[in-house]
């Protein structure tokens, strides 16, 4: 096999992955996580059957997949800001304008409740650390300030944020003036 075949195969799987996603993006975001089922996301992201099952064996583990590259996505939207202030931004106005997570959010709550309080998931481990590794990107050297930061995140997306910048601004304000201490 010549390194350009393999190109192609590689090029291929990715263009399945991200069928896979987009499928999946379109039927939470119509019909949330419990009604979605495999079928449709292969249906709907113009994937065979079988590659889907390729790919992931069951939903829970393409849905972790699909969160992971959300996290990803969004961070390295974050990344292009210019400051602190900026990323936040970002972030918060790509967690309120997702179509996925407003619906999860006010249709299925219970979904968001399991995901958050499972602290030792390794999923919520690297939601943490990519999110850490951005505000440390911006001179946010408290363990409690990124930590503060990234509540602020996971909480708007379930009460979305109607004034951005006034968050940010009252987020960072708050953040930088406790230290290491909420209180």
């Amino acid at each position: 096999m010549s390194a350009g075949e393999h190109t192609r195969a590689g090029n291929a799987m990715g263009r399945a992955r991200a069928g896979l996603f987009a499928g999946a993006l379109v039927c939470i975001a119509k019909q949330g996580v419990k009604a979605t089922s495999m079928i449709e996301i292969a249906d709907e992201g113009k994937i065979a059957r079988a590659t889907l099952y390729n790919h992931f064996r069951s939903k829970q583990e393409l849905l972790r997949a699909l969160i992971s590259e959300e996290v990803s996505r969004g961070i390295a939207s974050a990344e292009k800001a210019e400051d602190l202030r900026g990323a936040m931004s970002v972030l918060l106005t790509f967690i309120a304008t997702h179509d996925a997570l407003r619906f999860i959010a006010t249709s299925e709550p219970t979904v968001f409740g399991r995901m958050l309080a499972a602290t030792s998931d390794p999923l919520w481990i690297t939601m943490r650390e990519e999110c850490d590794r951005l505000f440390e990107k911006y001179g946010v050297s408290s363990a409690m300030q990124r930590e503060m930061l990234t509540r602020v995140l996971v909480s708007s997306v379930i009460i979305p944020v109607a004034d951005v910048d006034a968050l940010v601004a009252s987020a960072l304000a708050k953040s930088s003036r406790g230290g290491d201490t909420l209180f």
